[in-house]
């Protein structure tokens, strides 16, 4: 879930480093297979439903249609491109920020003290989503363990340094 690995961003003085969560392939690969899985039986349910498989078509064949129509899909919708655009993202945790850091587009790079931070919410098993105090909110994508990283944040939070760095 985190490394020892530094952030990028400077820290402040007498900040201490506590966690990293970057995006993972491997919860990438999870959701794809998930979503996959259940446009598969969501297909096959469907061909069921509406009468499409007959003993002519054997049903290896149709089964080998609904899983190729289902892969592809999440190549369509959610392939590659969505992994490319988020696997460079990192996320490193202190004890009084989360600081955001995206390896290929560091202009991009923000820090958020943690006095900002209203809530943190699990979405699935890959993402976590933070609302802010402003009313905003912001995802953490592909992330391994949400509610763990969700409950390092509010122990940061309640014994973190300075309220508003």
């Amino acid at each position: 879930m985190s490394l020892s690995k530094a952030p990028a961003t400077p820290l402040l003085e007498g900040e201490r480093h506590l966690a990293m969560f970057p995006a993972s392939l491997s919860v990438f690969i999870y959701r794809a297979l998930l979503i996959g899985a259940i446009t598969a039986l969501v297909f096959a349910g469907l061909a069921l439903g509406l009468g499409y498989w007959s003993p002519v078509l054997p049903m290896w064949r149709f089964l080998g249609i609904v899983i190729g129509f289902a892969a592809l899909s999440v190549f369509l919708f959610d392939g590659p491109s969505r992994w490319m655009r988020h696997s460079s993202e990192c996320w490193h945790l202190t004890d009084r920020r989360l600081l955001f850091e995206d390896a290929r587009f560091p202009e991009q790079d923000f820090a958020l003290p943690l006095s900002q931070i209203a809530s943190a919410t699990p979405i699935f098993s890959w993402n976590l989503r933070l609302k802010l105090t402003d009313g905003t909110a912001m995802l953490m994508h592909f992330v391994r363990s949400p509610d763990k990283i969700r409950k390092r944040i509010e122990t940061a939070q309640r014994h973190g340094g300075a309220p508003d760095a």
